[in-house]
């Protein structure tokens, strides 16, 4: 095949490009690939180790299969007369192609990959792609990182949170709809998305204990995101900036987990503040001696939601935030509302930001695993590993 391309000082042509495998749900096969430049990463400053490929990365547990997809973009297929493409690895004992055995790749450009030897951190290698035999001329490559499988204990609370819906009003029982087997049901996904981050939540029975007093509605915590003072409908006064959650995260704890309490709903009484999901608090917010870390759930919040705020609980930013202490918010291209640290669920939007990976309407679920100098929030897996392996888990 030949083609004709009119380049202006210098261009980098692309033959073939690494994708995930499939569309849909966050899948532990079929992991999404962090696909942002094709420069080398600089030198890791903390001791992270740089992405020193000219393609994309992935991440994946060690002793665990995962398939990636090669696309052909200016080669024919094979079928058409176009060259027969082989993938290897330059390390078997970090990652090694296990299918096709051979590593001649089939026609729908598919492969099988086992993670082998990982570390706390991580170990790098990479997956190259090659003409006419596996050790033909190199046309592309991609990174791995395999990781060593870190375990987060989770606690989760099904709290009774009593209050008044009239002024004056008699304290009343508000326990959340969600149960037992729906946080089961909720942590199947956040796994998926967080192993290739070698990372795996170990869910408590949930926890009905716990009973507290609200200052709003029964089963709500209620907040005040405004800077004026507000009057909750039962006559409770919360101040600028206030919330009721304090007797909830203070008083209900499980040492050494993850506490994680589900409510009805969050009430935020300035008017325009929309609907509030979750909350999190990272393991580092603790106040006058008291801790402070954890995640609010609602009954509301799905899957995606749960693994986002655990991402805060890992100490991430949201991703369309700019550098620390620059204020406000800069970005939402393709590149940042991709990842799973974007701070909205973007269900309905349309045209180019309707698929961020995973179909129509589906939050993405990227957990970065590269550097690129231009962008902040940025060598995400680095960070979240580096916080759960100092948590007391």
């Amino acid at each position: 095949m030949a083609f004709t391309e009119e380049v202006y000082k210098s261009r980098r042509i692309v033959l073939v490009r690494f994708v995930r495998a499939r569309t849909g749900q966050p899948s532990y096969t079929y992991p999404d690939l962090d696909d942002r430049g094709w420069l080398h990463d600089p030198v890791g400053t903390r001791g992270e180790t740089p992405a020193l490929v000219h393609g994309p990365v992935f991440g994946m547990s060690q002793d665990r299969e995962v398939v990636i997809k090669l696309e052909r973009l200016r080669l024919d297929e094979s079928a058409s007369g176009g060259p027969d493409l082989f993938v290897k690895s330059e390390d078997d004992t970090i990652a090694s192609i296990i299918e096709p055995a051979n590593g001649e790749l089939p026609a729908d450009g598919t492969f099988r990959i086992k993670g082998g030897t990982g570390s706390w951190r991580d170990k790098f290698c990479k997956i190259t792609v090659h003409v006419g035999t596996v050790d033909g001329p190199l046309i592309g490559e991609c990174g791995v990182r395999v990781f060593q499988r870190r375990t987060v204990r989770v606690h989760p609370w099904l709290l009774n949170l009593r209050g008044s819906t009239t002024p004056g009003g008699a304290m009343t029982a508000g326990v959340c709809a969600t149960t037992q087997a729906r946080i089961t049901t909720l942590f199947r996904t956040v796994n998926r998305i967080w192993r290739p981050c070698g990372i795996y939540f170990l869910v408590d029975a949930a926890d009905t204990s716990g009973s507290v007093n609200m200052f709003g509605n029964p089963g709500e915590i209620t907040e005040n995101s405004g800077a004026a003072a507000r009057n909750h409908p039962n006559g409770t006064v919360f101040s600028a900036g206030a919330d009721d959650s304090n007797p909830v995260h203070r008083n209900n704890r499980q040492a050494n987990r993850c506490n994680i309490w589900w409510v009805r709903r969050i009430r935020d009484l300035t008017p325009g503040a929309g609907t509030t999901m979750a909350w999190a608090m990272d393991n580092t917010a603790d106040t006058g001696g008291v801790s402070q870390s954890g995640i609010v759930m609602t009954d509301a919040a799905d899957a995606n939601d749960l693994a986002h705020e655990l991402g805060h609980y890992l100490s991430l930013d949201h991703s369309d935030e700019p550098a620390a202490g620059a204020g406000g918010r800069s970005r939402s291209d393709i590149q940042v509302l991709r990842r799973l640290m974007y701070r909205f669920n973007p269900h309905g939007r349309t045209g180019y930001r309707s698929n961020v990976g995973y179909g129509s309407g589906m939050r993405g679920a990227l957990i970065t695993m590269r550097d690129k100098p231009k962008h902040f929030r940025d060598d995400e897996w680095f960070e979240a590993r580096r916080r759960a392996i100092q948590g007391p888990y």
